[in-house]
């Protein structure tokens, strides 16, 4: 999946979402405040993350930020 084909914009804010709702998490089980930053976090391994992982809302979400035809073919996904 290419990430030009994504609409960034939606996915970067639910990852950063993401993050800061994780960095909370974080902060209250450990007492430890520790910042991740979203450069840090590869965009395309965590589509993939979604895709395999997530809920099914999640993976909803992918697949209706992507902006052009999708073909599943032999388990893999191409776009056109």
């Amino acid at each position: 999946m290419r990430e030009s084909v994504v609409a960034l914009e939606n996915i970067l804010k639910k990852m950063k979402d993401e993050i800061e709702r994780f960095s909370k998490f974080q902060e209250i089980a450990s007492g430890d405040k520790k910042e991740i930053r979203t450069k840090d976090i590869d965009v395309r391994n965590y589509l993939k993350y979604l895709l395999k992982n997530g809920s099914v809302l999640e993976k909803r979400e992918v697949l209706e930020n992507i902006k052009s035809k999708v073909v599943l073919k032999k388990k893999l996904i191409f776009t056109i």
